[in-house]
C-alpha cells in the first residue's frame, strides 16, 4: 500500500500513525529510537548539512561564538530525528534553533505533520511559526528581512508536504477498503445467484419425483376398497406433501441471504412432532425434552432439532422397530442432545441415503461451536450425542 511504502521510507512501521505501532503487542512500551536505516541516513544527512551551514555562517561572521556550540546544536538536532516520538524531536529542534538554525527542524516538522495526530500537527505548526521571529533575532544578526521569510517557508513547506502525504495515504487506505467491500459484494452476489440456480434445479428434479409419488398414492387410493390400502395410501400422500413443504422451505432458505434468520420454525416444540412421526411408522420412541425453549430459537436450539431429526431418520431407516430414546436437556451453558437406538429387531428398510447425513450434521454442529459424537454402542445399538453451546440470554 502507498502508506506502507511511505512509512518504510522514513523508517516507520507501516501503521506508524496509529496509537500502537505495528509489530508491537498492545500495551508494550514504545521504543525511544525509531528502527530502520532510512531514518539513520536521514539523520546523518541532516547532521552533515547542519555542520556545513555552521561553517558557512562562521565564514560570514554571523556564527555564535564559540562555533562549537552551533555545531553541537546541529548534531543534537539531527540525532533527535532517530527518536520515535516526532513531537519530542520537534520540540528539541525548536529549542536548539535559539543557538543555531538547526537544519533538522524542517525534517522534524515534516515527520510531525506526517505521523502525528491532527492536534499535535497543528500545535507543532503554531510552535514553529512562533519561533520564526525570535530565531531570526537571535541567530541572524546583520542579515536582512529575507531571512525570516526563508524561515517561514522552511516551516510551511515541510508541514504542508507532511499533511499532504498523510491525506494521500489515508485516501489510499479508504480506496483499498472500498475496493475490498466491492469485491465482497460481488462475491456475495455470485453466491446468491449460485444458490438460486441450485434451488431451481432441486425443485425441478426432486419436486417432480415427489409429486409423482403423491399422484400414484391418489390413484392407488381410488382403485381399491381395502381400508388398509386406503390408510397406507393416505400415509404416502401425507408424507409426500410434507416432504414437498419441507423442500420448499429449504429452497426458500437457499434463496435468502446467509445472514437472514429463516429458521425460526426449527425450535424445540418441533421435537414432539418428529417423535410422533417416528411412532406412526412403528418406531418405539421415548422422548424427554427438559431444555428451555427460546423465542426466537437460538442457533443451538435449531441445531438440536436437526440432530433429533437425523437421529430418528437413521433409527427408522437402519434399525426399524428398535427402542429409541431422545433426550434434550440443558447442561449448564450447553444444550445436550442424545438419540440412542438399541439393537435392530427388524431387517433394515434398505432405503438409500446420500451418505452425507452425519457429515453434514457434524458441520452444522461445528458451526455453532459444539461437538458431535456418533457411533455404535457395545450393546449393538447406535448413539448420537451432541453438546451445543447456547448464547447468553439478553439481560
Amino acid at each position: 500500500m502507498p502508506e506502507d511504502r511511505a512509512a518504510t521510507a522514513l523508517g516507520h512501521a507501516p501503521d506508524a500513525g496509529a496509537p500502537e505501532r505495528a509489530g508491537r503487542a498492545p500495551g508494550e512500551p514504545e521504543p525511544v529510537l525509531a528502527p530502520g536505516a532510512p531514518r539513520l541516513a536521514l539523520a546523518a544527512v541532516a547532521a552533515a548539512g547542519g555542520l556545513a551551514l555552521v561553517v558557512a555562517r562562521a565564514r560570514a561572521g554571523v556564527a555564535l561564538e564559540p562555533v562549537a556550540w552551533e555545531a553541537a546544536a546541529q548534531v543534537v538536532g539531527a540525532a533527535t530525528l532517530l527518536l520515535r516520538r516526532e513531537v519530542v524531536a520537534l520540540a528539541v529542534c525548536l529549542a536548539l534553533c535559539l543557538v543555531s538554525p538547526v537544519l533538522a527542524t524542517p525534517v522534524a516538522l515534516y515527520l510531525v505533520a506526517r505521523w502525528a495526530g491532527p492536534r499535535a500537527a497543528w500545535l507543532g505548526l503554531v510552535a514553529a511559526l512562533l519561533m520564526v521571529w525570535p530565531v531570526w533575532q537571535v541567530t541572524a544578526f546583520r542579515t536582512g528581512v529575507a531571512v525570516p521569510l526563508l524561515l517561514l517557508l522552511d516551516v510551511l513547506v515541510p508541514w504542508l508536504a507532511g499533511r499532504g502525504q498523510r491525506s494521500a495515504a489515508h485516501a489510499a487506505v479508504l480506496r483499498v477498503a472500498q475496493e475490498r467491500a466491492a469485491a465482497e459484494a460481488a462475491a456475495l452476489a455470485v453466491r446468491r445467484a449460485e444458490r438460486t440456480r441450485l434451488a431451481g434445479e432441486l425443485h425441478d428434479v426432486v419436486a417432480h419425483r415427489i409429486s409423482l409419488i403423491v399422484l400414484h398414492a391418489n390413484l392407488l387410493d381410488a382403485a381399491t376398497d381395502d381400508p388398509a390400502v386406503h390408510a397406507a395410501a393416505g400415509e404416502i400422500r401425507d408424507t409426500g406433501r410434507a416432504a414437498l413443504d419441507e423442500m420448499r422451505e429449504v429452497l426458500r432458505l437457499l434463496r435468502r441471504d446467509p445472514g437472514e434468520d429463516g429458521l425460526a420454525r426449527h425450535a424445540l416444540p418441533e421435537v414432539e412432532g418428529l417423535v410422533a412421526a417416528a411412532r406412526d411408522v412403528g418406531q418405539p420412541v421415548t422422548a424427554v425434552v427438559a431444555a428451555a425453549h427460546r423465542d426466537p430459537p437460538d442457533p443451538a436450539e435449531r441445531t438440536a432439532v436437526r440432530v433429533v431429526r437425523e437421529g430418528l431418520t437413521n433409527a427408522v431407516r437402519h434399525a426399524p422397530g428398535a427402542g429409541t430414546r431422545v433426550l434434550v436437556e440443558d447442561a449448564g451453558p450447553e444444550l445436550h442432545v442424545q438419540v440412542l437406538t438399541t439393537e435392530a429387531r427388524s431387517v433394515p428398510t434398505g432405503l438409500t441415503t446420500g451418505g452425507t447425513g452425519l457429515a453434514g450434521l457434524r458441520e452444522r454442529v461445528a458451526l455453532v461451536g459444539g461437538r458431535l459424537d456418533a457411533g455404535p454402542t457395545p450393546a449393538g445399538g447406535f448413539l448420537l450425542d451432541a453438546r451445543l453451546p447456547r448464547r447468553a440470554t439478553p439481560a
